[in-house]
């Protein structure tokens, strides 16, 4: 009998485990993609509203990858074609 309940308690132990890590792992999916809305949105207020120098700055900080204030160009590595 007591085997029995101790099977019963980490059977509603997994459950409620499950439980929980469903609803923390869907939050932090809904999060990311809302934080994803907001940038997209920020974005598009910016390029159809902004000012120039607004418009220019988020420009610059789309093509500074490393954000050191700088664009630089990344040479990556080079194909050579076959003839």
């Amino acid at each position: 009998m007591l085997s029995l309940l101790f099977g019963f308690v980490y059977l509603i132990g997994l459950w409620a485990i499950n439980a929980v890590t469903k609803l923390f792992f869907k939050g932090m999916v809904c999060a990311i993609l809302l934080s994803a809305l907001q940038d997209f949105v920020m974005g598009l207020s910016i390029l159809l509203r902004g000012t120039i120098q607004e418009k220019l700055n988020w420009a610059f900080n789309l093509y500074d990858i490393n954000k050191d204030g700088y664009i630089t160009k990344e040479v990556g590595p080079v194909k050579h074609c076959q003839q």
